[in-house]
């Protein structure tokens, strides 16, 4: 089995392909080759052939891709599409105006107190007029002061501050 390992199985004569050459030289030098293909062509055959040929073939006509295709309907409608949009952002500004008189005091008040806007006691006394500033000094109502200290026991954080 393993003489075998490397051989096809086929088998040739010996001194086969030294002979080939002379073998097929011979075949041919004998001549039964037949000398004519047994087909015919007429007599100035190929003279006509290629004008008989280009006029059946009609020319290709190149694809003409034109420039301006549609350009009219297209521009009317990107020009309205650009004067829509601008008609919105316009009405949609003009119509969002809002001034400081819209807003009441209350909705301000609330703002603040939520820490929506970080002022300072300093920025909250600029934005005061004098009779404002004369107004917060002088109590308009009398605390007592058991409503003051439990005021002052539920809001500040360390109860020592107020025996300090």
């Amino acid at each position: 089995m393993e003489e075998n390992k490397y051989t096809t199985g086929f088998k040739i004569p010996t001194d086969y392909f030294e002979t080939f050459e002379d073998r097929l030289l011979h075949k041919i030098s004998e001549e039964t080759l037949p000398k004519e293909t047994g087909f015919g062509v007429p007599d100035g055959y190929f003279d006509y052939l290629e004008k008989a040929v280009l006029q059946n073939v009609e020319p290709a006509q190149p694809k003409v891709i034109p420039l301006y295709k549609k350009t009219g309907f297209i521009t009317t409608v990107s020009i309205a599409a650009c004067l829509a949009l601008i008609f919105t952002i316009v009405g949609i500004t003009q119509n969002n105006s809002i001034t400081l008189n819209d807003i009441n005091d209350e909705t301000i008040g609330s703002y603040i107190d939520e820490g929506n806007i970080d002022l300072s006691p300093q920025d909250i006394a600029l934005l005061l007029e004098d009779e404002d500033v004369y107004s917060l000094s002088e109590p308009s109502e009398d605390i007592s002061k058991e409503s003051l200290t439990d005021y002052l026991l539920n809001n500040i954080d360390d109860p020592n501050l107020l025996f300090e």
